[in-house]
């Protein structure tokens, strides 16, 4: 198998319901991945249309809200997603939350924490 081929390798994709991590999920799955898709609760009707476009493709795909910066949200999707499709092969960390439109100094703590939670610890 060529070592740089997507043809049925598990590739989990956070982020994915909407933008760049969508569109990043769409075009895996014509280069023939098969999909591990996830985001935030708040994006669940994204996320379920999306694996409906992908399994429309003809891939295996999986689907399942997490929050990337909660650890336990992680494990237990990822186990999931192993026991419905065997190994994921790649990551692609797409989920991240917006920093600014607010100048860096009237952003609270609360949300200083969430920005560092998803787009570094995530």
């Amino acid at each position: 198998m060529d070592p740089l081929s997507l043809d049925s390798r598990a590739v989990l994709v956070t982020g994915a319901a909407g933008g760049i991590g969508a569109a990043v999920a769409r075009r895996l799955a014509r280069q023939r991945a098969d999909l591990v898709i996830t985001d935030r609760a708040e994006a669940n009707d994204g996320l379920q249309a999306l694996a409906a476009e992908i399994s429309a493709m003809g891939r295996r795909v999986f689907s399942r809200t997490a929050d990337v910066a909660c650890k336990a949200e992680v494990s237990a999707m990822v186990a999931a997603a192993r026991a419905a499709i065997g190994p994921i092969d790649t990551l692609v960390n797409v989920a991240g939350v917006h920093a600014f439109p607010a100048p860096l100094i009237g952003i609270d703590e609360a949300r200083w924490n969430r920005i560092l939670a998803v787009n570094l610890t995530g």
